[in-house]
């Protein structure tokens, strides 16, 4: 952990101090802005992105006044869950099964290598197709991981390579909800708090992290099995997955 922690630092402190907030701050243009905004913008400018460009779009109120707001917010609740139980507990899941610890770590390993493969495949079709519906399609494909977990419970344990096809899915839609929800956001509500509304967003998948690796435990505790989490997540993944389908835009920023 210390290793990582110098690395993280070595890699991000230079980032913060490079990176800029915006491409009109490089007098460069966003794709799909009209050509003439570049005129009136000079290189370096220190100045905020909403004096620049005119950013448009809702306020955090206005934005916790509407549906889409709220049906986002529980989606990525609902993710959270999910996220946290699975990252918890899923180890300790394939030892219990009689599985060593090392079949549980590459099970970890499945997810982040999926997950690589996620974030590109619905990155593109997200530029191709309401992100609300890709984002919906991502919670069908968690929830099928979830119920053939289920599968594998019920077939005590056996074979192993449904849990390994659950963990791959899962992996395939683990983070891929953040980028959708960050860019819907953006559809939705615009630029002009387009960080507080995500950050308000996010924090709703935290909180459902939290809850997912508590109520994991919780319920191997009162029942001896997760079978019961697994197949409540599964139906969860599913309500997650009407809530996005129901998210409409109504005006472009």
């Amino acid at each position: 952990m210390f290793f990582w922690a110098v690395v993280t630092f070595v890699i991000l402190l230079p980032l913060t101090l490079l990176i800029r907030n915006s491409p009109e701050e490089k007098g460069c243009l966003p794709d799909g802005e009209p050509v003439d905004v570049a005129k009136h913008v000079e290189p370096e400018a220190d100045v905020p992105l909403t004096e620049i460009t005119g950013a448009s779009g809702h306020t955090l109120a206005e934005a916790a006044r509407s549906s889409p707001f709220w049906l986002l917010s529980a989606a990525h609740l609902i993710c959270g869950i999910g996220c946290g139980f699975l990252m918890t507990h899923i180890v300790i899941f394939a030892t219990d099964f009689g599985y060593s610890e090392m079949i549980g770590a590459s099970l970890v390993s499945v997810q982040g290598g999926l997950n690589l493969v996620g974030v590109l495949v619905t990155g593109h079709l997200s530029d191709r197709y309401a992100r609300s519906k890709v984002l919906a399609l991502i919670h069908v494909v968690r929830s099928l991981s979830f119920f053939i977990a289920v599968a594998f419970i019920l077939l005590s344990g056996s074979p192993l390579w449904m849990l390994y096809l659950a963990m791959a899915l899962f992996g395939f839609g683990w983070f891929t909800t953040s980028p959708l929800t960050s860019g819907l956001v953006a559809d939705l509500f615009g630029g002009l708090r387009m960080g507080t509304i995500i950050g308000v967003t996010m924090s709703c998948h935290t909180v459902g992290m939290a809850l997912g690796a508590y109520a994991g435990g919780i319920t191997f505790e009162l029942t001896g099995s997760y079978y019961s989490f697994f197949l409540v997540q599964g139906i969860l993944e599913l309500l997650a997955a009407s809530l996005a389908f129901a998210i409409k835009r109504k005006k472009k920023y």
